[in-house]
């Protein structure tokens, strides 16, 4: 990696001075004379360089992806997913219901798209059946799936 660094220190160098000499001649055969120098001094350098970059192994590897790095970012969009589902649940049961209440998906990633395995809707102890039935409406519209209702200490209501 040094040769490398190395290499590219003499092509800034010699492009700089290729310019700056280019810019004070005037005469058109002087500034593509000294091009011609700075190319060819750019090239020796360079062929300099190329055996110990060969020497120092795969510097220009491409880097491989694992599968288990793939599963992970497709555990990390479901994740997104899921998060993004809940909060806008919990804000339609706000909206068009009038209760807040918590709601716990349970997603699962197929080979082309996701299904929602299960919803768990905790509702605020002051929930009145009537904005029940409307949460309940609002999954079964925006998931397909009937929820199952924690009461708002936590445990399992039939």
């Amino acid at each position: 990696m040094q040769g490398l660094k190395v290499a590219m220190a003499v092509f800034c160098t010699a492009c700089i001075c290729a310019e700056l000499v280019a810019q004070i001649t005037e005469s058109g055969w002087a500034r593509r004379g000294i091009k011609v120098v700075a190319g060819l001094y750019i090239l020796a350098a360079a062929l300099h360089v190329l055996p110990q970059l060969k020497a120092e192994g795969n510097v220009f590897s491409v880097p491989t992806v694992s599968s288990v790095e793939l599963g992970t970012l497709e555990q990390a969009a479901l994740a997104q997913t899921q998060t993004q589902l809940e909060q806008d649940l919990e804000e339609r049961f706000r909206r068009e219901a009038g209760v807040s209440a918590g709601v716990t998906l349970d997603l699962r990633s197929a080979s082309d798209s996701v299904t929602v395995d299960s919803v768990t809707v905790t509702p605020a102890a002051d929930c009145t059946p009537e904005q029940q039935q409307a949460v309940e409406k609002i999954v079964e519209e925006a998931l397909g799936v009937r929820p199952e209702w924690n009461a708002p200490g936590g445990e399992i209501q039939p």
